[in-house]
């Protein structure tokens, strides 16, 4: 089992392998994500990039290409959560509600 990120960043590899695998979608007002994501990660994410921070967290790929996954599950730097919130808030609810869309589209 596992809960947000990065579960959710990965879902549908886990339902591909995990077929049975129970998801739960859990949704909030698309404000209240958004002011809170911009809040607490999208900061820790834009300081990963930069220097002291980028010496601390962790430099893993892996880890940092999580924040670029689009709503699809591909790898685009412009499309991804911190893609959107650098595009300004409106884009950020776009994607929130896309990705909503996106998983209950998938999940059976």
């Amino acid at each position: 089992s596992g809960v947000d990120f990065p579960m959710a960043a990965f879902y549908k590899k886990f339902i591909r392998v995990f077929p049975e695998a129970k998801v739960i979608l859990t949704v909030r007002r698309a404000e209240d994500w958004y002011e809170s994501t911009h809040e607490t990660v999208f900061p820790v994410s834009e300081a990963s990039h930069r220097f002291p921070t980028n010496l601390i967290l962790p430099s893993d790929p892996r880890w940092l290409r999580m924040w670029c996954i689009s709503p699809e599950g591909e790898y685009q730097t412009d499309s991804g959560i911190m893609g959107s919130f650098k595009r300004g808030k409106s884009a950020g609810l776009e994607f929130f509600d896309h990705w909503n869309e996106e998983v209950k589209r998938c999940v059976p």
